[in-house]
């Protein structure tokens, strides 16, 4: 009988826990990837209209405060 190291899955097309955790992360990780370089792009895109225009106010406000 050959030795075979604990926890490694001796059926085919069975993966280690820790190898299918690698690949989960992996897959994951290019997923990110390619959703982040949608947006670098220009094909993907955030409106923030109330967010910029808040921050004009603020920014109004501030002034108003200094002078």
């Amino acid at each position: 009988m050959r030795w075979r190291p604990e926890g490694l899955s001796t059926k085919a097309g069975e993966a280690h826990p820790a190898i299918r955790r690698l690949m989960a992360e992996a897959l994951q990780q290019r997923r990110r990837a390619q959703i982040a370089q949608r947006f670098l792009s220009g094909e993907w895109g955030v409106e923030l209209e109330s967010f910029e225009a808040d921050q004009q106010r603020d920014r109004q406000r501030d002034q108003e405060l200094v002078l």
